[in-house]
């Protein structure tokens, strides 16, 4: 009789920081039946460092896969280049997070203070000075977030609320209050909605008029809509956003907000039953956009760490998908790959006038 093998109540799961965990990170597949009982699936996870003060992040899920808010994650917790980060799960996908450096130790980190900015001359006459987190050196931990872009789903066109991103939120001293705002779209007519915070996650939502809005201006699907402050609603008037909207693949989206896209050469994917089938493997849009392929369509070739290579081509599909296309079931087979297993795809460029090339690792 085969042994009865006895569930961890906190599973855990480890991974070490490779090139391309910069952009976003695979839950490896053993670790997947842990998952299947909770609405993993275009949800959200909560990453928590208690080596930070406990300081948590929301990261979006796409599969099994961190990628909207993990590139925060790495920021804010200065992941390293041959980091180990360890996973522990707690359920209702919170993970509590430890992180070793090189030296196989558990990574140091500044302590937080709380200092204020300006002394108050009395408790009661005067209200309290704004309280800025810094490091023991000073460092301010976040700048003041003058704008925020949104990429636009499906539920955001069907929802009655768009979410915030926390960070604009927090830099902005916006956490836990109630605005009255005027969303001014691009032909400066004013949209009245509501800025609150829920209560089941403490997130901040644009509310009571989104979907006006969204129908006014023809929003649809991969649409980026940038808000940038109007008026921070000094002098007792409303806050108004300046909101416009581009095209997912047009550069002036991150112009506006005075981000410009950082050439993401990495990304990481899980091996379906469809890429074998049609003979294709999707390209994330923030590696098409920031590598300037959008508009591109162009013949090329996929290396592996073997030596070998395979004619391949770049295609983009009606509805906005990227993909490489080829005989992945021949590349997949001459690398052991099977179905559900991920491959890591770097995209070099050879020179100015030669295509991009793709190598798998």
């Amino acid at each position: 009789m085969a042994p009865t093998r006895i569930r961890p109540k906190k599973p855990h799961f480890f991974t070490p920081i490779l090139p391309a965990s910069f952009q976003e990170l695979v839950i490896p597949n053993a670790f997947h039946k842990y998952l299947f009982d909770e609405n993993y699936e275009g949800g959200e996870a909560t990453l928590r460092n208690h080596s930070l003060c406990g300081k948590s992040w929301t990261v979006n899920l796409k599969g099994f896969c961190f990628q909207e808010g993990w590139t925060d994650f790495v920021r804010d917790n200065n992941l390293q280049l041959g980091d180990f980060v360890v996973f522990g799960y707690e359920g209702s996908m919170v993970f509590d997070v430890i992180i070793f450096g090189k030296s196989f130790l558990d990574k140091d980190y500044p302590p937080l203070h709380v200092t204020n900015t300006a002394q108050s001359k009395s408790k009661s006459d005067n209200p309290p000075s704004r309280r800025v987190m810094t490091r023991s050196k000073g460092e301010k931990v976040a700048k003041e977030c003058p704008s925020f872009a949104v990429t636009i789903r499906e539920f955001h066109l069907k929802k009655t609320m768009l979410n915030i991103p926390k960070r604009f939120v927090i830099s902005n001293g916006l956490i836990g209050k109630r605005y009255e705002v005027i969303l001014r779209d691009a032909k400066g007519r004013p949209w009245p909605v509501k800025l609150r915070r829920t209560p089941s996650n403490n997130r901040m939502y644009i509310l009571g008029g989104w979907l006006k809005f969204s129908d006014a201006n023809h929003l649809k699907k991969d649409d980026v809509c940038v808000f940038k402050f109007g008026s921070r609603g000094e002098g007792g008037g409303n806050m108004v956003f300046d909101v416009k909207v581009f095209d997912y693949n047009d550069p002036r989206a991150a112009e506006e907000i005075h981000e410009p896209l950082k050439r993401i050469t990495f990304f990481v994917t899980s091996l379906r039953q469809f890429n074998l089938d049609e003979y294709c493997l999707g390209v994330p849009k923030k590696v098409v956009i920031s590598n300037g392929l959008a508009k591109t369509t162009f013949e090329t070739i996929l290396t592996d760490g073997k030596g070998n290579s395979w004619p391949v081509k770049l295609k983009h599909k009606r509805n906005g998908q990227t993909s490489i296309t080829g005989d992945w079931k021949v590349i997949s087979a001459s690398n052991g790959l099977k179905v559900g297993d991920s491959c890591s795809i770097e995209l070099i460029q050879k020179g100015m006038m030669k295509p991009t090339q793709f190598q798998m690792h």
